[in-house]
């Protein structure tokens, strides 16, 4: 029941976030002078958008622990990712994110909640550590790139990478290096990545980089 709460914790955290940031953001514009009402009314829909995806969340939590199949959707990768990046940078805008992203990728198979999950992860963990360094200009760099029978996904920071000896062991579960951390989250990835077919992993080095591999269809 431990497991089951801090991977529910885990996956609800980001939707909550985003949407306790819209709904503050969207107040102040409504208080001020001059309110914005198309720029609250965008807010609002990304709101709504975020609760949906927080339903969603359980929905698919609720399928794993009653052994149900998982249905399956074709989907652009691209689309999943610029969703990702817009959930997650919600509340960052000292944050410059670039995307890079690779054209005509083939459409694949694959559970998109589930995966949006894991960028959003990679992206949060990115931020985290951008937070914690004293760097002025804070960037995020997300790739698409097809390489051979595989999608690949890169997200690269600027912040202090990880340790050779680090990079061996963060995908254990309950391994953390944050004060606060429950060391659920790469863990979890690596699990969604691996039964898709995929491998995700770390490159040691002075600048944090993930990636994962998804497979394209037969």
């Amino acid at each position: 029941m431990g497991e089951v709460a801090g991977l529910l914790a885990h996956q609800l955290n980001q939707p909550l976030a985003a949407i306790r940031a819209l709904g503050e953001a969207s107040l102040a514009k409504l208080k001020s002078n001059q309110p914005d009402l198309d720029w609250v009314c965008g807010n609002i829909e990304d709101l709504v958008g975020q609760t949906e995806r927080a339903a969603q969340v359980i929905r698919e939590l609720r399928t794993f622990l009653t052994r149900q199949s998982h249905k399956k959707s074709t989907m652009n990768l691209n689309s999943i990712v610029q969703s990702a990046c817009q959930l997650t940078l919600t509340s960052s805008s000292n944050i410059f994110l670039e995307q890079d992203l690779a054209g005509h990728l083939p459409l694949i198979h694959l559970r998109p909640v589930q995966v949006e999950q894991v960028i959003v992860c990679l992206l949060q963990n990115a931020i985290e550590e951008l937070a914690e360094g004293n760097i002025e200009d804070k960037m995020i760099r997300i790739s698409t790139v097809l390489k051979g029978k595989e999608a690949l996904v890169t997200i690269q920071d600027n912040g202090r990478g990880v340790s050779a000896e680090i990079a061996q062991t963060i995908f254990a579960p309950l391994f953390t290096t944050k004060k606060n951390g429950i060391g659920l989250g790469l863990s979890i990835s690596r699990s969604i990545i691996e039964e898709h077919g995929g491998r995700i992993w770390a490159e040691p080095g002075s600048n944090g980089i993930f990636r994962f591999t998804l497979p394209l269809p037969k």
